[in-house]
């Protein structure tokens, strides 16, 4: 009784959704989290089977690629999309794995939702293509100054291709015709945090 009460108190004050299915899909039990994910109560949950979850097309390749693969203690983790009451659909992280309760074998599966992550992820992708993309030359170093990443506008003005400015300093572009004091300016500015704008005369790779 004891352990029963422990497992109830998890399942429901768990921040992820948590369900348990038999072998043949149905689901006997989740928390209200689930049930809220999903806009379903926990009464309509407990009738439905776990394929029903996710749209009809992904809900057979993923049954065919992950079902008859399930071991005991042993987590498999992929993403997929849920389908809410509603016709909603939104991207979650599930882990699932056989677990034995008595005699019995079932599929508990564990799914956060990861909408606001995939949102970063493209502004990141967006982001990092239009750095790529840029017209105007883009140079990233660590705080040592060694050259972390370029792109393409680099190599095309520089001469340098990425594996060859990678890990170097930037002095490699250094013509000898600008002061050094502009130099030491333009870092002490910079690793302050703060933008240093101006005008330098570089030197190409030939």
């Amino acid at each position: 009784k004891a352990s029963n009460e422990r497992y109830k108190t998890v399942m429901q004050q768990a921040g992820d959704a948590i369900f348990l299915c038999d072998m043949d899909g149905n689901i006997v039990d989740a928390n209200e989290k689930t049930a809220t994910s999903l806009g379903y109560s926990l009464k309509d949950l407990l009738r439905m089977k776990a394929f029903a979850l996710v749209p009809p097309a992904l809900a057979r390749k993923q049954k065919a690629q992950y079902w008859d693969k399930f071991e005991l203690g042993k987590m498999l983790e992929f993403e997929t999309v849920f389908l809410r009451k509603d016709g909603w659909k939104f991207p979650v992280e599930i882990n699932s794995g056989l677990v034995k309760i008595g005699n019995e074998k079932y599929v508990l599966s564990i799914a956060r939702d990861i909408s606001e992550r995939k949102k970063s992820e493209e502004k990141i992708r967006q982001l990092s293509l239009g750095v790529e993309q840029s017209p105007a030359s883009i140079v990233i170093t660590d705080l040592d100054g060694k050259i972390q990443y370029v792109n393409k506008k680099f190599t095309e003005v520089s001469g340098y291709s990425a594996e060859e400015a990678l890990g170097q300093n930037p002095r490699i572009l250094k013509s000898g015709k600008m002061p050094d004091n502009l130099y030491k300016e333009l870092w002490e500015t910079i690793t302050a945090g703060k933008e240093w704008h101006g005008e330098l005369i570089n030197r190409k790779k030939d």
